[in-house]
């Protein structure tokens, strides 16, 4: 069994309930273990939302080449050299944010 002191206990529920308003605790009802099962599930639901949002965001050009500090041709180059996949629709020309990302976290050393 793990025991919190009352002060360590009371700051995590401020932090949870301070970044995420919608939890609201009974602390009459719940012990320890379903607390921990609740925070957990609350982070993965986060990541897993997070992620989710990140893979389906499409950006223009000029978004891109923004973030990632360079122009139009280097966007060329980067699609020639398969490094960064435009996505074409119509006249519409959109790039993936995770590919971006990728490429801002990560370099071009291919």
């Amino acid at each position: 069994m793990i025991f919190f002191s009352s002060l360590t206990f009371a700051t995590i529920i401020h932090v949870i309930t301070k970044t995420q308003p919608k939890i609201f605790f009974d602390m009459e009802k719940i012990n320890i273990q379903e607390l921990a099962e609740i925070i957990a599930a609350k982070v993965i639901q986060s990541m897993k939302s997070t992620n989710e949002q990140e893979e389906g965001r499409l950006l223009t050009r000029a978004e891109v080449c923004a973030r990632l500090s360079c122009s139009s041709q280097t966007l060329w180059r980067y699609a020639k050299k398969n490094l960064l996949k435009p996505i074409k629709f119509g006249g519409a020309v959109r790039y993936r944010e995770c590919d971006v990302n990728k490429i801002a976290k990560e370099g071009t050393s291919r």
